[in-house]
């Protein structure tokens, strides 16, 4: 057994980076789309892990439940890297060997991105055997951040997530011996946290429209339209963010 983690932050708190362009109820409804569009995703590849939401945030854990998902809810808001620890007990606990953890930010993301992640550790598993620590490592697009983490044991190394938490991560799995490879997609790399990281977003199309530019991927999974981020494209139409920003 297997278990994909998406930690979700309360909706009311979510984004604050975008105060400039949206109102915090505008930030609210796109962290709930963006979460939608990945657990969306996430749960196209059940057969290749069990789908676990962990959250203090009553409409996101509805959401899962109803979908099939497991939940737990947590007692306090205690960020990312705890939620994921957290999830890692649990994991333990239900007899997995890997945890796949996904942030709700990564809209474009598609599901086969979340196989190629466990082909990766397939890989690695291959190369270096099934009882080795191991870890997969997608950096989010400044290169700083980490966007996925993929370890097996689900605790093979700890969680670091935050600012420059990618070389963290790396220092953590050379520190303790754990054989890492970094997996780069740009559909997973772009989390959107700032004014920037929206307009990059955008620039790939809107509602109806073909993209612009096709995303590329290091596996040829070709063109990410905007079909695979519904819920997003059509929370900002909603908003009017393109007249906004253009």
């Amino acid at each position: 057994m297997r278990i994909c983690v998406i930690p979700v932050k309360e909706f009311q708190n979510a984004k604050a980076r975008l105060s400039a362009l949206l109102s915090p109820e505008e930030r609210a409804e796109l962290a709930l789309a963006m979460y939608q569009d990945v657990l969306d995703v996430a749960l196209k590849t059940t057969y290749l892990a069990r789908i676990l939401v962990v959250s203090r945030d009553r409409v996101a854990l509805d959401i899962a439940e109803r979908r099939g998902a497991l939940v737990f809810e947590e007692d306090g808001s205690h960020g990312q890297s705890a939620a994921v620890e957290l999830a890692a007990q649990i994991a333990y606990r239900l007899g997995a060997s890997a945890l796949l953890s996904l942030p709700i930010d990564v809209p474009l993301l598609t599901a086969a991105d979340i196989c190629a992640l466990w082909s990766r550790l397939a890989d690695l598993q291959s190369l270096h055997g099934a009882g080795a620590s191991l870890a997969v490592m997608t950096p989010a697009r400044d290169g700083r951040g980490t966007n996925a983490l993929l370890r097996c044991p689900p605790d093979s190394l700890k969680c670091r997530f935050g600012l420059d938490s990618l070389e963290r991560h790396v220092w953590e799995a050379t520190t303790h011996e754990v054989i890492y490879d970094l997996y780069e997609n740009p559909r997973l790399a772009l989390d959107i946290d700032t004014p920037e990281d929206l307009m990059a977003f955008l620039a790939h199309g809107r509602p109806g429209r073909p993209s612009p530019a096709p995303m590329g991927s290091p596996d040829d999974l070709g063109n990410s339209s905007p079909a695979v981020a519904t819920r997003t494209y059509l929370a900002l139409q909603a908003m009017g963010i393109w007249q906004r920003v253009y």
